[in-house]
């Protein structure tokens, strides 16, 4: 039940921190009535989805791997 857990908790965790990170740091756009422009939070969406699909990829092999060890 652990591993499940773990396997279905970090890439979501991964994903959080990538949209948070490309928001934040690396690609934002100022707005000139204050905040960000909405592409800004467009592309950090799209680059989240992107980490989740690739760790959950990874997650998954792993998980598959580990249970034929057994």
């Amino acid at each position: 039940m652990k591993k499940i857990i773990l396997h279905i908790g970090f890439p979501i965790l991964i994903t959080i921190l990538s949209y948070l990170l490309s928001i934040n740091y690396i690609y934002k756009i100022p707005s000139p009535n204050g905040g960000y422009e909405p592409i800004t939070y467009m592309v950090g969406f799209g680059i989240a989805l992107f980490v989740l699909g690739v760790s959950a990829i990874v997650s998954a092999i792993l998980y598959i791997g580990s249970k034929k060890n057994k």
